[in-house]
């Protein structure tokens, strides 16, 4: 297969696969309710996101929003486990009848931070590059020049964290579920880079879903003493 080919120009050969395929079952993240739309809908369909407009409904958005708070409480528990004396998992509660989402999802006490994380759906698995503090572009590929932007991470960008009384220092990380085919953000007009979960983004740090699963060491749950007062100025910089 060309690496280049794009999702919808192998829409025909996943439409084939849907047709022919006697379990959906067997896919990640597909339901009982959700194949009987995608098999109803699938023969009328043409392209990736004609099916997907089919076949979504606010319940499938919600189910699909629920299992993405619910993998990333997870993998953060993981993280706790580690250190339990001196870690705990605060899960802000999603509004379900308002839809409404708060600056953050989750905090994270570990023994020197704490972390005030927003959770990213990019269930699409496209390309996120930052263009500024609260631009971040979604691309289907480099050369995507539409303008669709990831919702909602404003509010934790520009909020300034309350001090801790433990001295813990407050951080801010995104983690973009489940994934992203590349995380860059632009250095100036006409550079770029690509973004690492060590990277300083405007004060904050964005890693995927897919790479915290691998690596839960990905989070620091202490300072580095060798570098701590380097790092202390990283991490307060907005």
């Amino acid at each position: 297969i060309n690496k280049n080919c794009s999702v919808d120009n192998l829409f025909s050969f996943l439409k084939y696969k849907i047709m022919t395929c006697d379990d959906l079952s067997q896919f990640v993240t597909v339901d009982d309710g959700i194949i009987s739309r995608i098999k109803k809908n699938i023969y009328s369909c043409n392209s990736l996101d004609e099916l997907i407009n089919c076949v979504k409904t606010k319940r499938y958005t919600y189910n699909r929003i629920k299992r993405m708070f619910k993998d990333v409480e997870d993998v953060l528990t993981e993280v706790v486990m580690l250190d339990k004396d001196n870690s705990e998992l605060i899960k802000i509660e999603y509004d379900t009848k308002k839809e409404t989402r708060h600056a953050y999802d989750f905090i994270l006490r570990t023994k020197s931070f704490s972390y005030y994380i927003k959770v990213v759906d990019n269930h699409s698995g496209y390309e996120i590059c930052v263009n500024n503090s609260v631009k971040w572009q979604i691309r289907k590929s480099f050369n995507d020049e539409s303008m669709n932007f990831v919702p909602d991470i404003e509010e934790l960008m520009r909020m300034e964290l309350p001090k801790e009384f433990d001295e813990k220092l407050p951080k801010k990380l995104y983690i973009i579920y489940p994934g992203a085919r590349s995380l860059l953000r632009y250095i100036n007009e006409c550079e770029m880079e690509f973004v690492h979960p060590t990277t300083d983004v405007y004060g904050t740090n964005i890693i995927t879903y897919s790479d915290l699963k691998e690596n839960i060491d990905f989070i620091p749950r202490e300072y580095d003493k060798k570098n701590k007062d380097k790092n202390t100025q990283l991490s307060l910089k907005i």
